[in-house]
């Protein structure tokens, strides 16, 4: 969607995606560590989409790429790598830095 429809477009889908797969926003407590990951991969996604949007909540897309590395992903380096991207956009050098070397490590 994302490559096709455009980054606007393809938040919106995330959105409404985890308004079904995570509505009350507890993935965390799940059992099942498929139905974690697939719904972190869904978080970092949205973080990814609202990068590449022209005005992105940059705030929110901190606070989803820091949900899915908390999450219990077994990949959560690439939600570490998504927070790194996402502070440098912010300026947080030192913070994109962090990120990124949590990202090697983890």
């Amino acid at each position: 969607t994302q490559c096709k429809d455009g980054a606007d477009v393809a938040v919106k889908e995330f959105d409404a995606l985890l308004l079904e797969l995570d509505p009350e926003h507890k993935a965390a407590e799940l059992t099942d560590a498929k139905g974690k990951a697939a719904i972190a991969r869904v978080y970092n996604a949205r973080a990814q989409a609202i990068l590449d949007q022209e005005e992105g909540d940059l705030k929110k897309a901190l606070e989803d790429a820091t949900y899915a590395a908390q999450i219990g992903w077994d990949r959560s380096h690439i939600a570490l790598y998504t927070i790194g991207q996402v502070k440098d956009r912010l300026e947080d050098f030192g913070g994109a830095i962090e990120s990124y070397s949590k990202a090697i490590t983890a």
